[in-house]
């Protein structure tokens, strides 16, 4: 399964030492330039070391071949930078999903019929694929980490494992 994330799953999961979850669910994991947000912008904050190690392993840093795209797609839909460039990448290496955090991306993506999993929804694949025992302890690591979640979203998510 291929996969395109934009910055903040992989913000998010490094936080959590679950940076990896990733490469177990989908293999290989295509970003662009949001490896420039990240590591060489973001220096000493979460995410930055571990992306850094991961890149050339299992997460490849992938240019988008059309640039214009990208302004277009930032301008239609009120996206910034990094998430419109995560899109585009998506499409053009027909990807599986793109993982998204941000409402506009996530509206963005989903009407390219691009598969969106959103960082809580990684968890809940993770607990389905037998690679952690509940969904719930992530859920509230991520609300200390700072991570936006809705209590009534985070009722959806528990109630699909059983866990609410």
């Amino acid at each position: 399964m291929t996969a395109v994330s934009n910055s903040s799953p992989l913000i998010f999961l490094s936080a959590l030492q679950d940076l990896d979850l990733l490469r177990v669910l989908f293999g290989k994991v295509s970003i662009p330039a949001v490896y420039r947000e990240v590591v060489e912008n973001g220096s000493g904050r979460p995410g930055t070391k571990e992306i850094q190690q991961a890149a050339g392993a299992w997460l490849s840093v992938v240019t988008v071949t059309i640039a214009s795209n990208v302004r277009d797609l930032q301008r239609r839909a009120g996206l910034h930078a990094g998430e419109a460039e995560a899109i585009v990448l998506a499409g053009e290496v027909r990807a599986d999903a793109i993982l998204l955090d941000d409402q506009r991306g996530v509206d963005a993506a989903s009407a390219t019929s691009l598969t969106v999993p959103r960082t809580p929804g990684l968890y809940l694949a993770a607990k389905r694929a037998g690679i952690i025992p509940r969904v719930k302890p992530k859920l509230e690591s991520l609300r200390a980490a700072r991570f936006r979640l809705r209590e009534e979203h985070s009722r959806l998510i528990l109630e699909r494992p059983g866990e609410s």
